[in-house]
């Protein structure tokens, strides 16, 4: 073997290696977390929830001048149960469960987000802002 293709091949090893060990850190903090919906209204956080904390259903209330929106929280999920808003998308949206899920009123300009299992949402990165 030449002195080229054993350091090629040492190189190989040596990030195989690495990227196997930040892909097993990464899988095990991620798992560590709770996963949070968070409810806004009009780009305020008015409540978040850890959906895995939550004991027995409840439906939450948030009204506004003329409109109202009914949220129904259980353990593990989250949605839109009623709205008065005129096309009814929120309602459709279904269950939340999954990081990355959103679902929103535009109307009422309403959203529930669940994030990750990583921690309290900071708001809107650079990248996504």
């Amino acid at each position: 073997m030449k002195k080229g293709n054993k350091f090629i091949t040492i190189l190989l090893v040596i990030l195989i290696a690495g990227s196997l060990l930040v892909s097993f850190t990464y899988k095990k903090c991620e798992g560590t977390g709770k996963t949070v919906a968070v409810i806004e209204v009009d780009g305020h956080i008015v409540r978040e929830v850890v959906l895995d904390d939550v004991t027995a259903p409840e439906e939450w209330s948030l009204h506004g001048e003329n409109t109202y929106n009914v949220i129904r929280i259980e353990h593990g999920r989250i949605r839109f149960l009623d709205a008065n808003c005129p096309h009814k998308q929120c309602i459709r949206s279904g269950w939340l469960s999954q990081p990355g899920e959103t679902a929103v009123c535009l109307p009422h300009k309403t959203s529930i987000k669940i994030i990750g299992r990583r921690g309290r949402y900071k708001g809107p990165d650079a990248i996504s802002h």
